[in-house]
Order: structure tokens, then sequence, then C-alpha cells
């Protein structure tokens, strides 16, 4: 196997987040219209064993975001109310459910722990199906099984079951809801569990369910310690997911250690009772070190000796009171998170507490969280750099650095070892980072601060105003007398580059490794094509100081000035035109956040600007403040503003973006349509079912109906110069010479099922993948000519085994192709590489992921894989080293990634029904969901750019087809 490395970047998606309001520089005001009777949901999901995890996917009612790489979550704007019921769900994990109460501009916390799946199995419907799962038992007769509609089901379904041991330390965490119960009579109390188990049924996907007037037995094992005190018979609850809460339902026996009883349905199943007259008060405290009452801390009483919790929220006093069981043992603890951002920021010591009789009182005093010194950012700061979720630096006068861990709650001062001004900082990780200054001052760090070392380079007496990196060893510093200074070895040598121009540069802004841009003095813009060996001058239209430049991609960008200056292109700075920016004050930074889709610039006297439509509008704020803002830093639903005597962290309104760019057209026929793609900007085809091949020749004004003679699903179209080849069904391979007027057979004699993926290089040189549904075995056939007739040949080195499948291939050339295989029942992914044109395979790499889908490459050094786990894989050199670019769970990369370029890129978005377009304007790196003017688009299969405007995405369903065109990019 060759030295190839799969490394993983988890990065801060474009989380499909509803955020409210904003506040950048400091005041008491909400910086945008507020919104009434809202508050914010956080809290962190972990493994069993308290690991984080990232990418579940965490929702309440319509809004889902993600967890983080340290598995933390925020759900913000929610209305205010009690009972908020919350879903947690990753595949091959147990879903779990938390019920809060959400306040009025209040935090609540909402932890959750996920399990594995326990046992995953297969039976007949028409037998008895009898499985046993870690002492559990479920018993289901025979035909006994109904879909969502009420049909009964044949052949094989597919059951998932695990059991929850109640006197496991992380039961309180996997424990769905909030231990509270609602019995026969509509009582409602805190419940005792004796363990429960969760059973899913389905088939293909849908969920099943046992029959009205159907039974099954269960049988949830009592652990060892708690024989002695079960008793002989308990209440059955099933968890209610609507509502959050547990329902009495039936009762089960104590039989040979085990509770045994029957169901209706099926769900989590839980025996436990209710022990609403075995109840007392608790009531404390919660203070920091000194002494101080802390406001909505988290207090959460876990049971010692039962398995029962209550949790409870200190007011604006410190106070708390909450009922749990009486005459018990408790461990009691709080918690506090960073409002807006999740990360728990302090924790008091658990104490073990005995609870007093029933409706008695017992006062525990007080609990101390020791939280962190918040320092003093009080002092003037040119410059912000966040990293990840939670990492901060911020540098200003007289070599100041401040450090926060915990997005700005609290700072820690950092030694520069210099007392010069510090302009600028940039990290390109959590360790490696650099700062300039006046006097030339440069530093580097490779702790993430702890220590940081002076870099000498040759420009005594010039400032330098600002350090960008693009990766590790590529970077870019500018400053005064026109000066850009360049380096790629990672700083150990420095060059300057002239621009024949002597005033002051003020910002840098590369979005890759060629294209950049500089703005300075003069309304000077530059911009470089070639990694900043070399800068032309480009015309803005201004003669006024110029201090900031953002760029999205290598063609839309902003630069900032004075007197309100914004000046917008969309053809990389060939043309500059103003925008409207509602200011007349100077501005001197802007960003954009992660996701491409809202943009912030600050200036003087508190000025701060944002635009949710790529400057079309600006809408100005006025906040009270008189200082200067002098950088803003945004991630994905987060920013922090810096300047005279303060340091701001805020949240971004509207983060939840979904582009209107699709718009719906009409298609000559109503068949499932499943790939389009286009031969020339004009000639492009759709395929589908029932062998449809629609052409059209004018850019998809009209669509034609073309004649395939097939019946058969047509899944796959490839191009040479002189022909036309179609995939799909039951051995469906067709040919055509004439644009598709006719079509004829060209299936190989060697031909044994469905032909999913084809390629054709030239006339002589194709690849095809087929799949043999019956054995389960797919293959990749490769053309052979020999005395001019050509021959069908099987791929050697490939894996032929059952349920290893051939997802995608691309060859670049006739010789050098790239094909990805997905072992899904075992979690498998694989990478093969061929370099004498599909003869021969030999595994690249082999990996524990759930799926790569499929593969694309835009060169020969640059391409992208999806992946069934919600990822996009990235290589910039030729397949040596694939990163993983962390996105989110929702997007399943079903269809072919589509890149037009090394940054503008398309995708498909999973859901039950379909998928729906994502666009990324920087590799790959982060996406955002596009619609149409009507709603979101949910029943794409398919998508192709033919530029960075124009582009079709196709789906729909059986006997019905959807056909959806942009010419806005999507957006």
């Amino acid at each position: 196997m060759n030295n190839i490395k799969l490394r993983e970047i988890f990065l801060y998606p474009a989380m499909l987040v509803c955020l409210l309001i904003f506040s950048a520089c400091p005041s008491d005001e909400d910086d945008f219209p507020p919104i009434s009777d809202v508050g914010y949901i956080t809290g962190k999901v972990t493994t069993l064993d308290g690991q984080p995890l990232t990418m579940v996917s965490v929702s309440l009612a319509e809004m889902t975001v993600l967890s983080d790489v340290d598995g933390y979550y925020i759900l913000d704007d929610i209305p205010v109310g009690e009972n908020q019921v919350i879903s947690f769900k990753m595949d091959g994990f147990v879903t779990n459910y938390k019920r809060v109460d959400v306040l009025k501009d209040a935090y609540a916390l909402a932890h959750a722990a996920l399990s594995p799946v326990g046992i995953e199995a297969q039976f007949n419907v028409d037998q008895e199906t009898n499985i046993d799962f870690s002492g559990a038992k479920v018993k289901i007769p025979a035909n006994t099984i109904v879909d969502g509609n009420g049909s009964v089901v044949s052949g094989s379904f597919n059951i998932k079951a695990t059991y929850f041991n109640p006197t496991d330390d992380n039961y309180i965490d996997v424990f769905p809801g909030d231990f509270m119960g609602e019995s026969t009579t509509g009582d409602v109390g805190l419940l005792e569990s004796y363990g429960f188990i969760n059973v899913e049924l389905s088939k293909d996907g849908e969920a099943l369910n046992l029959a009205e007037g159907s039974i099954s037995e269960i049988s949830i094992p009592v652990p060892a310690e708690l024989q002695s005190i079960a008793p002989t018979t308990i209440p059955l609850f099933f968890f209610d997911e609507e509502n959050g809460i547990w329902k009495e339902e039936g009762s089960a026996n104590l039989i040979n250690g085990s509770y045994t009883g029957t169901v209706s349905h099926f769900s989590n199943w839980n025996a436990d009772f209710i022990y609403e007259d075995q109840t007392c008060t608790i009531k404390g405290r919660v203070v920091d070190q000194n002494g101080n009452p802390i406001d909505f801390a988290r207090v959460v009483a876990n049971g010692v000796d039962f398995s029962g919790s209550n949790v409870a929220f200190s007011g604006s006093d410190g106070r708390f009171s909450m009922k749990i069981k009486s005459d018990s043992r408790v461990v009691v603890f709080a918690e506090l998170a960073i409002p807006g951002v999740g990360i728990l920021i302090g924790i008091s010591p658990p104490r073990i507490e005995d609870t007093c009789p029933p409706d008695g009182m017992n006062d525990i005093g007080d609990l101390v969280i020791e939280l962190p010194e918040q320092g003093n950012v009080n002092d003037v700061w040119w410059d912000v750099c966040s990293f990840n979720t939670s990492n901060l630096w911020i540098v200003g006068r007289n070599g100041k650095i401040q450090y926060s861990p915990d997005y700005g709650f609290s700072w820690q001062a950092q030694n520069s070892n210099t007392m010069s001004t510090i302009l600028g900082v940039h990290f390109i990780d959590q360790n490696t980072g650099w700062a300039c200054g006046n006097n030339g001052t440069l530093l580097k760090t490779s702790n993430g601060g702890n220590n940081w070392e002076s870099v000498e380079i040759p420009v005594s007496g010039n400032d330098l105003y600002e350090v960008l990196f693009i990766n590790d060893l590529l970077g870019w510093m500018v400053g005064t007398v026109g000066n850009i200074w360049r380096t790629e070895d990672g700083g150990l040598n420095w060059q300057k580059i002239q621009t024949n121009f002597q005033q002051d540069l003020h910002d840098v802004d590369f979005v890759n490794e060629n294209f950049g841009w500089a703005v300075g003095n003069l309304g000077k813009i530059f911009h470089s094509n070639d990694g900043g060996l070399n800068w032309n001058e480009q015309a803005s239209g201004t003669s006024v100081d110029l201090y900031g430049v953002e760029f999205i991609s290598a063609s839309e960008g902003w630069v900032v000035g004075l007197n309100g200056t914004v000046l917008y292109t969309e053809n990389g700075g060939q043309n500059w035109t103003s925008q409207v920016s509602q200011t007349g004050e100077d501005l001197l930074a802007i960003d954009f956040n992660l996701t491409k889709t809202i943009g912030v610039a600050v200036g003087t006297n508190g000025k701060t600007i944002y635009t949710r439509n790529s400057g079309i509008d600006w809408q100005s704020q006025d906040y009270g403040a008189t200082g200067t803002c002098w950088d803003v830093d945004l991630g994905s639903t987060t920013g922090v503003v810096v300047g005279d005597g303060f340091a701001e962290t805020f949240n971004l309104p509207d983060v939840y973006l979904v582009t209107e760019g699709w718009t719906e057209v009409s298609s000559p026929v109503q068949k499932f349509l499943t790939r389009v793609k286009f031969r020339t900007d004009q000639e492009g085809y759709i395929l589908g079912q029932g062998g449809t091949i629609l052409k059209t020749v004018d850019q998809g004004a009209n669509w034609n109906v073309l004649n395939s003679g097939s019946t058969e699903y047509i899944q796959d179209i490839s191009f040479t110069q002189n022909s036309i080849y179609v995939c799909g069904d039951y051995e469906t391979l067709l040919k055509s010479v004439n644009g598709g007027a006719s079509w004829q057979d060209f299936a190989p004699s060697i031909g044994i099922g469905d032909y999913l993926r084809i390629q054709f290089i030239d006339d002589q040189t194709g690849w095809v993948i087929e799949s043999d549904s019956y054995q389960g075995i797919d293959r990749l056939l490769y053309t052979e000519v020999i005395n001019d007739t050509l021959y069908w040949r099987i791929a050697n080195g490939l894996p032929e085994v059952s349920d290893v499948d051939l997802m995608d291939f691309q060859f670049l050339d006739r010789n050098n192709g790239w094909l990805v295989i997905s072992d899904e029942y075992n979690s498998k992914s694989y990478i093969y590489k061929s370099v004498n044109g599909g003869v021969d395979w030999t595994l690249e790499l082999e990996e524990d992921l759930k799926g790569f889908t499929n593969i694309f490459f835009l060169d020969d050094q640059t391409g992208w894989i999806g992946d069934l786990g919600g990822d996009l894989y990235k290589t910039v050199n030729g397949g040596q080293i694939w990163d993983r670019l962390a996105i989110w769970s929702v997007l399943l990369l079903n269809a072919e990634t589509k890149f037009i370029d090394e940054n503008n890129g398309w995708a498909l978005g999973f859901n039950f029904l379909g998928s729906t377009p994502y666009r990324s304007r920087d590799g790959g790196t982060n996406w955002y969901e596009q619609g149409t003017k009507n709603g979101k688009i949910d029943d794409a299969l398919d998508i192709y750019m033919i530029n960075e405007n124009i582009g079709f995405a196709v789906g729909g369903w059986i006997d019905e087809a959807k056909i959806y065109m942009t010419t806005t990019g999507g957006d």
C-alpha cells in the first residue's frame, strides 16, 4: 500500500441554525430589532464514556444544529415555554431526548449521552421473532408487523434493540426525558427506574410497528444489586417522543430476575414507578469562589441508591430548590455555561447528600463554582483572531497580547517579550500563530501563545499592520511605505516585494495560494495571481484611504475605508463598484462569517454595519459606543469585535440562510429523474426512470424527449468527441453517434447486472461499474481493442465480495484513475488507484468510515470524495493526503460533488425524500443551503453547474419529475 494519509480537519460548518441578535461594539442595547420572548438552549453530547460526540443532529421542532468537535451545541431564538423536547440523533446510536424549560433571555442546559445500538438483526415477518440482547428479551408473534399506513409487511424486516442498565454511571445522561412520568390517571411525578429498553423496527428505511390489537412480550433484566428492593409488580412506561415524557401503559412482573410484560407498540419501554408520595425538597445556593451568587446555573441531583434524577436552575440570588426522593442519597452539583457559545466554564465539586423524610426540606448550603478570572481588556486592541469555537487572541499597545480559552468569558495575559505596539495577529491552528507590529516587530508562537519568540526580518523602522498565512508555509505581511513581505517556508525567510507605492498598506487577504489583494492609502488596491510574487494595481475609483479587504471567493470581494466607503467586485477586482453603507463614519475592518452569508464592517464612533445579501443592502446601527472599533472576526454563528477599551463577543443574526436562486421548470415527462450532465454550455441531457433521456440544445430553455428504446432506469451518461454513452439497469448500455437521435446496444457480452457509472475518454477507451444485485457483487469493466474490435474486460485487484459496493470512479486520462468503494455493513471505505487504464488497481487507503459515495477531481492535484457520514474529503496533492472536512450530518453527498474551480462547488444534502442543493465558496470547507422562492428543495438527486451562475438539479419521485434551474449560482 502506498504511503497515503487521511487527515481530519474538524471545521465549524454552516450549521443550519436560527440565531438571533448580535451586539458588536459595547452597548447594553440589542443590536438588531429584538425578538420578544425567546431564550436559548445549550449543552454537550457525549459517548457513554464521556467522550465528546461531534456532528450529532440536535433538533427542536423545525430547527436542527450539529454538535461541534467538543460535543457542544447551541439552539438560539427558541420561543419561551415549558417542556421543550430536544432530540439527539446520530447513525449507529440510539436516539436520545431531553426536556427543558426555556426562559426569556436565559440559557437552559441540556446534556445528553448517546449509546451505540446494542444489537441489529434481520427476521422474517411470517415467523415468530425472538431476540436476546444483554439479558433483555423481545418476542414478536408472526405476521404482526405493519408499516406507517397500517399495511401488513411481508418478507424480512430489521430490528435494533438496546438494553440500558440503571446502575451504569452514565444512566442519567442516557435516560430519555427528565425522569418525569405520567400515570394512567394523569398524575405527573418523578420516576425511579429499574432499567429500560429501546426497540426499533424498520424495512428499507421505513419505520414499522406492531399491528393494532397485537402484543409483544418484553423482559427487562433487573441488576443484581437492585433485586432485593425490586417490587414484585411494577408499572411499564413508554416514552412519548413528542411530549418528552414517560407514560404509563401496562405492568410487568418480576420473573427470574427480569420484569416481564406485554406491550402493544415499540418505543423506549421502562420498568419504573412514580414516587410522588415519597419526595422531599432540597434547597441551596450557587456561588462563585468569592461568594457572589450565580444566576441560572444548572443544578443536578442524581440518585445514589436509586435510579432517578432532577434538575433546577438558580435564580438571580443564586438560590435553587427541587423535589427529590425522600430518605435516600443523592449526588448534587452545579454547572455554568458560556452564554451564546455553550462551553462549560465551571462546575462545582459533586457532593453526596442525604435527603430528608417525606414532605421535609433540607438546605444543603452553597455549591461553589470556581470561575476563571475574567481578566482586564480595558485597553486599546488593534486586531483579533479566533480559532474554532473557543480560542481568541487580541493584540494591542505596549506588546500586550490577551488570550481567551472560552470565547471572551475570561482573558489571560500572554508575554510577548516586547513593548512595541502589536497591530496584527493570525493563527493557522490552535498552536501556531503570528503577530506583527511597530518597528518591524514580528513574533511567532508554536504553543498557542504560551511562548512568543521574536523573528528577525530586515524591516527596521517600518511598521507591519497585518500578517496572514494561508497554510503552515505560505504567508504575507503588509505595512508602511507600500512594502509587502512574503514567506514560503513558514516564516524562516521573508522576501520583500516592491509595489512602487510609498504609502501605507493596511490589510491583505488571500483566498488560496495564488489569488490575493492588498489595500492602502489613496484608494490603492493591489492584486496578485501568483501567490504574492507580483502585484498589479486595480482601479478602485476612489482616492480615500482603504483599511480592510475581504474576499469570499476568487471573484467576489469587498473593501472598506474612510467616510463609509464600501467597494464591491464580482470579477476579482477587474471592476469595483461602490455600495451604500448607510454611514459616513470611517470603516476600518470587514469580515464575513464562515458560511459567507453575513458580512460585518466596523469603524469609528462604535459604528457597525452588516449585510445578509452580498452588500446589496448594508444596515447601519448605532449602539451608543463612542470608541473606535478597530477589527472584527466572525465564525459561523458568532463574532468578536475589538477597539478602544473593549473586546466583545456577539451572536450573528439569521445565520439560517436558505438562498432562493433555484426555480422549478417544467418537464416533458413525469418520470423519476436521476442524472443531469452537459456536453457543452448549450447541449445537455437528463436521465431517468423508464428509459428517460431528455435533451436540450438551448441551455435548458427547452427539453425534448429522446427515444432510447429502453424501459429501464438510465443511471449515467458520458461523452466523447463523436459519441454519447449511457448506462442503466438490467445490462443497459447504449451508444449514439448522432446526438441521441438513435441508440444502439453496446452492452458487454460478459454483463451480469446493472450498470451504474460510465466514463469514456474516447471511443476506444471506457469503463463501467457493474452491479450484480442477485449475488451482491460489483465489478469494474474496462475496454480493450484488439484488431479494431472492442472487448470488455474485468479489472484486477478490486474486491468481489458480497455487500461491498463500487460507488464511483473517475479517470483523469487514459491511464490514471481513481475509484471509491463502500462497505457500509462493516463501516469501511476504500480508495483505489489505477495507473494502467483500469487494468489493475491498488489499494491506496482503507478507513473505518460509513462509506464513500462519490469522487470528483478538478485536475490531477485537486479532488474531493463524499461520504455517507456527511463528510467531505479533499486532496490538493494528487491523493497523497486526504483531508477530512467535517461538514454536517445532514449533508449526505449521494450524487457527484460538482466543483467548477478550486473554490466554487455544489453538493446535495440528504433527507428522507431526496436532497437539497448546498454551495461552497471556499473549496468545500463551508457550505450553505440553497432553495427556491417558494421554499426548500427536498427532492433533488443530481446537480450540475455549467458555470458559476447557470446550473440544473433534477430528481422527483416515482412517476414524478422535478427539474430546477439557476442563473445565479443558486444564490
